[in-house]
């Protein structure tokens, strides 16, 4: 059952035992399949405010000031570059399976 998604983020001082049930209700509701569980610290994601400003702002005056070394380079280019460049291989990794997922 691709796709199913279950996320809820926990304030910090949240008592486990209601994260226990919190956690229980989520796996209920699950089909009757294999599934994973992943913890990790959450991180508020950028606003499509800041994803506006490193495209349109950012990355062309990148490219831009980066002169005859960057000649021909897109935006798209200079984006995959620093994404394999600068995020983690679990980082890149989840993130295509996430939106593999949203087909």
């Amino acid at each position: 059952m691709a796709g199913v998604y279950v996320k809820r983020i926990f304030t910090p001082g949240t008592p486990v035992e209601q994260v226990m049930k919190a956690v229980a209700a989520m796996m209920t509701a699950l089909p009757a399949k294999p599934f994973a569980v992943t913890v990790e610290v959450w991180k508020k994601p950028r606003t499509n405010q800041q994803n506006a400003y490193l495209w349109g702002v950012v990355y062309p005056a990148v490219i831009e000031g980066g002169g005859e070394a960057l000649a021909g380079w897109t935006r798209d280019d200079l984006h995959d570059t620093n994404t394999h460049k600068h995020l983690t291989q679990t980082h890149r990794h989840r993130h295509r399976h996430r939106d593999r997922d949203k087909d």
